[in-house]
């Protein structure tokens, strides 16, 4: 691993969180759009320290032009409207479990806030979608109570807490029982603390979780308390500390993947293919809105005779002005030929993006094409289920955990019907496995993507171990 982090610090960074933030960052720049990278102002957007990366400015370009350029252009989210309909499309039938517990009556206020498990549900499935993988973590408060009838009356239960990878930026994993578990968890988050009677100040807290014991630093500005006698800027506080559902030999955090697994928190985000073609796709919608306002607004051309060598401005508002012994003026209006060029260059990336999400999920003509076409049916039915197979294994071992909290021995399991289309036209199991195939080829989905979703599919005999088989950390080993 290249970048090694040395400080050791409550604030220290894993290598691979090092590796994997700037393309996350970078990922959630083109889901959620130019709010990411263009400041608003009352006099129109204006551009920050990222905006040339969505947008370059042209050689020979003045601020002012790349500027209103900017204001003049349109940002087509396609790369979010994609994931947004995907997951719609995996929890466009209910949610289901195997078995009942005591699972389902908390079910309807998982995180202890009022969010029902579905929409939880969809939460962790639209952010490990987006950036590959993220993070359940389950809490039980520890109350001391006298007696157990006072234990009883407070009915303490676990509630789910969704992390983002992007806060999670140290761990530890261990193999404890025959499954890979956390023993340290650093979790990063910026909040508000009161400053004075009525202002707030936003400051980093650091959530420390071992087995059995919680830590809480808080980050201080030692300049702004006038401290300078410490060798640092900051300095990290200990706010808060306590026990920690002591009698399990880990942290119950659990990691929900969407993309093929590189390593314990290590992904690859499935439609990152996507998002770079987003990307391209604004600065191709803004230079046709440029040519537009060139090519079809007729331009005043002064020929004079007494006009010195200083450089043309050219575009619209603009004068030119020629040297011409005689002497003239008129409005010219420019040919637009390229204009149809640059339309066919928008038609052709966006079909591309289309294509590569899976067509279907940004028209529904599409949808309804794929349904009645076994051979593009199989591929989205492939794609759905690759997916689901990571997601609904992260969930349940989120589940498992919970019940293992509440005491409950029953097993229970999420059920996830991601059919699109009638059953008497679903696509047979062997094109499905064709089509995870392909994917597995072309690199888009891991070896244990594939492995879940063909026992999914029931295509293993009785004898087939699943965990046996994942134990081969061997990615490119051929089916």
């Amino acid at each position: 691993m290249e970048s090694i982090n040395h400080d050791n610090s409550v604030s220290s960074l894993h290598p691979d969180y090092i590796d994997s933030i700037s393309l996350w960052d970078y990922l959630d720049d083109l889901y959620y759009g130019s709010d990411r990278w263009l400041e608003l102002a009352k006099t129109g957007f204006k551009p920050t320290d990222k905006t040339a990366l969505y947008l370059p400015r042209h050689a020979a370009e003045s601020f002012e032009n790349w500027q209103s350029r900017i204001n003049q252009s349109c940002y087509d989210d396609l790369f979010a409207k994609a994931i947004r309909q995907f997951v719609g499309l995996i929890f466009k039938n209910d949610v289901n479990f195997t078995s009942d517990s005591e699972f389902i009556s908390h079910y309807e206020n998982l995180d202890n806030h009022g969010v029902n498990g579905d929409v939880f549900f969809r939460q962790v499935a639209l952010m490990a979608m987006r950036l590959g993988h993220c993070f359940i973590f389950i809490d039980l408060p520890v109350i001391n109570a006298k007696n157990y009838q006072e234990y009883s009356e407070l009915s303490p239960r676990p509630y789910w807490s969704l992390i983002s990878p992007q806060n999670l930026i140290n761990w530890e994993c261990e193999f404890i029982d025959n499954k890979l578990v956390f023993t340290l968890a650093v979790i990063k988050e910026e909040i508000y603390t009161r400053a004075g009677d009525f202002g707030y100040q936003k400051i980093n807290q650091y959530r420390v979780y071992r087995p059995g014991s919680y830590f809480i630093y808080r980050e201080v500005d030692n300049k702004a308390e006038n401290k300078t006698d410490n060798k640092t800027d900051n300095k990290f506080v200990l706010y808060s500390s306590g026990d920690f559902i002591s009698e399990y030999a880990y942290v119950p955090i659990v990691p929900v993947f969407g993309g093929s697994r590189l390593d314990d928190c290590v992904s690859v985000p499935p439609l990152r293919g996507l998002a770079d073609k987003n990307r391209v796709l604004y600065q191709l919608t803004s230079d046709h809105n440029r040519k537009v306002s060139l090519c079809c607004q007729p331009v005043p051309v002064l020929k004079d005779s007494m006009r010195g060598d200083e450089p043309l401005e050219i575009g619209p508002n603009s004068f030119i002005n020629l040297r011409d012994p005689n002497g003239s003026f008129q409005w010219v209006e420019p040919l637009a030929i390229s204009l149809e060029q640059s339309r066919k260059d928008l038609d052709d990336l966006r079909d591309s993006i289309s294509n590569d999400a899976a067509k279907f999920l940004t028209s529904p003509s599409d949808r309804q094409t794929s349904a009645a076409t076994y051979l593009l049916a199989s591929p989205v039915e492939a794609s759905l289920a690759s997916f689901t197979a990571n997601f609904s294994d992260g969930i349940n071992q989120a589940i498992a955990i919970h019940n293992q909290m509440i005491n409950c021995d029953c097993e229970v399991k999420i059920v996830l019907d991601t059919k699109l289309i009638p059953a008497s036209d679903v696509p047979n199991k062997e094109q499905i496995a064709i089509s995870l195939r392909g994917l597995f080829t072309d690199g888009i989905i891991g070896r244990a993507t594939v492995l879940k979703a063909l026992e999914k599919l029931d295509l293993f005999g009785k004898d087939f171990d699943l965990e046996q088989e994942l134990i081969t950390d061997d990615r490119y080993i051929k089916l």
